[in-house]
Order: C-alpha cells, then structure tokens, then sequence
C-alpha cells in the first residue's frame, strides 16, 4: 500500500543542509536574522511534516535573502516533497546558474516523478495559468470560483500561503465553493499532522462539484486522499469504501485498484478481508502499471500469499526488490513469504 515512504526520504536530504545562524555581526540588517529565523522555521515543519508550512518558510527565506543557497535547495526539496515536481526543477535550474546541485539521488528520484523536458511544459502552464487567474481574480474580486482559481494558481507555483489565503477568501463568499475545497483537502491531506482537516474539506468537494469530465482527475484524487487519510488512521473501513468509489470514477487508476487490493488482502479487521477479490485489484494495478512500481507489485505478493500462492508471491517480490533494492519493508516482505513457501513443502 502507498505510504508517505519516509517523506521520499528527503527529509534526510534536508536536514544535511543544518541550520542557519541568528546572530549577524555587527550591525547587520534584521533581515539577515529574518531569513535565518525563516530557514529554521522551515527545517522544523519538515521535520513535523507539515510540508507546505515548510516551502512557505523556505521560500521567504531565500526571498529575503536570495545568496542562501541552503534555503534555495531546501526549498527545491520542500516543493518536491510537496510533489510539486516541475518548481522543483526551476530551483533545481536556479542552483545549477550557481553551480550548486542537490544530492545525486534526489535528482534521481525527481527525475522518476517528472522528466526535465516535461518539466518545462508544466512550468510554462503555471506561469501562463498564474497570470491569466490574477488578472481574472483582480478584476472580479467577488467571484468565489475565480478566487478559488486564483488559489489552485499560485499552489502550483508554489506559494502556498498566498494559495490559502486565496481559498480561505473563497469561502467565505461561497462555504461550499469546492475548487477551494479540493485546494485545501490536497494541501492538508498529505500532512498528518493536518490530514483529519482534510476530511470534511474533501467531502464538501465531492459534495457540491460537478460530475464533469474536466473534473474527473481532481473527484479521483480526492478519493484517493480520503482512502489514504483513513487508511493511515485505522478505519480500514471508510478507506475501502473511498478506493471503491474512486474506482467507480476512474477505473484506470493504479493506486486505487493497489490500495484497495492491500485492504482485502491484510486488513486487520478480518471481516473486510476478501484474498479472491484481493488477488483481481492487484493484478489489474500491476497491468495498469506495467509492472513498474515496486510497491504494486508488493501488493500484489501480498495478494497472492493471502491466497496461499507462496512460489508467486516469492517470485513477484523478487521483481518488486528489483527497483527498488534498498527498501527494507520488501526484504521483510520476502522473509515472510519464503518462510510460509518453506512450511508448505510436504
């Protein structure tokens, strides 16, 4: 099942970085103490995971003070974390005018997220989207949807504070507006600090938004993030129900038919547990998927150890070790299923 996987593992990336000092010499302007208090402020919200609290912070540091590049990194890592991939690149790109880079696996891993050509195409979209929603927000500032548009534009161009503030105005023209909602859901959902207040953010937007196929990505994801928020909680229950009904929005979608998969297969109330039905979402996800993800093909091991099928669970979490062979929770996998492939032997 999808998890956070240790924040992509670039809090330890971060935290490299250290912090930056708060006492300049002399007489140095407050500002040099601001973009430091800024710097640390955001090296703790990362570690707190609340991740877009940390952009903000990263982001007005290298404001005040754009020569720091250990906040211009941060602050690519903060966007990527954010899985905001194309403004990861533009810091990225930033750095490299100052002949600075990040860890060669965090290239790497953003380079798996969202190539560098592609990059390009949806930096130039945010840039186009981000000036046609001002000018559009400006002229028009009691329009709740076009606030709410306003802030999806500058979310995606990474100023999250500006974006919820934009939401929040929204709002409290139109409380069911649900463009801001969904702008909200997303941004507290995958923090866990934050995530129960996605829940009726996410729900007011599945509520009141048109069923319309331009809206058909967004009511999927949001699903997918109710699923994820209460699957991480416990209530395996409501988590099954939101992947069943974002199937029912969008049956292409690989995480919905994999999350699904694993609480039939392992849910630890065993009346949800269904290994048949476990087995089909998980060999459908892995076709999806072309069996390229690591953590669908775990599922689907997981599937087929449910079912008892112990050489092609061992077989597949083979493949799933494979790309990605540093992950321990797939060794462990593999323990598990060789152990019961070895106490079935006659």
């Amino acid at each position: 099942m999808t998890t956070l996987r240790s924040a992509w593992l670039l809090t330890t990336a971060l935290l490299c970085f250290g912090r930056a000092g708060l006492s300049p010499a002399g007489a140095a302007a407050q500002e040099a103490t601001d973009y430091a208090a800024h710097f640390n402020r955001g090296q703790e919200s990362m570690q707190q995971m609340k991740f877009h609290d940390a952009a903000s912070e990263f982001r007005e540091a290298a404001r005040l003070n754009p020569d720091y590049l250990p906040a211009q990194q941060a602050l690519a890592v903060a966007y990527a974390v954010n899985q905001n991939f194309a403004m990861a690149w533009r810091q990225i790109r930033h750095l490299r005018q100052s002949k600075v880079d990040l860890p060669e696996e965090f290239v790497r891993r953003l380079r798996e997220s969202l190539s560098e050509s592609e990059a390009d195409k949806q930096l130039q979209k945010i840039d186009s989207d981000l000036a046609s929603a001002q000018k559009s927000a400006a002229e028009h500032p009691e329009d709740p949807a076009l606030q709410a548009a306003w802030g999806t534009a500058l979310g995606g161009a990474g100023d999250y504070a500006a974006a919820l503030r934009a939401a929040e105005r929204a709002l409290v023209l139109d409380s069911t507006q649900p463009e801001a909602h969904f702008l909200l859901g997303s941004m507290l959902g995958g923090e866990p600090p934050n995530s129960e207040q996605a829940i009726p953010h996410l729900k007011m937007y599945l509520q009141h938004v048109p069923h319309t196929p331009e809206n058909a990505k967004n009511i999927t994801r949001a699903y997918a993030m109710l699923g994820d928020i209460y699957g991480r909680s416990g209530r395996e229950k409501q988590a099954l129900e939101a992947y069943e009904e974002g199937i029912k929005t969008a049956t292409d979608e690989d995480e919905l038919w994999n999350n699904a998969s694993w609480i039939y297969s392992a849910a630890q109330d065993a009346s949800l547990r269904n290994p048949q039905k476990a087995l089909a979402y998980a060999r459908k996800a892995v076709a999806m998927s072309n069996g390229k993800k690591a953590h669908i093909l775990d599922s689907l091991g997981e599937a087929l150890y449910a079912n008892g099928l112990f050489d092609e669970a061992v077989a597949t979490e083979k493949k799933a070790i494979a790309l990605e062979p540093g992950e321990d929770i797939y060794a462990d996998q593999l323990k598990k299923f060789q152990a019961a492939k070895d106490q079935a032997k006659p």
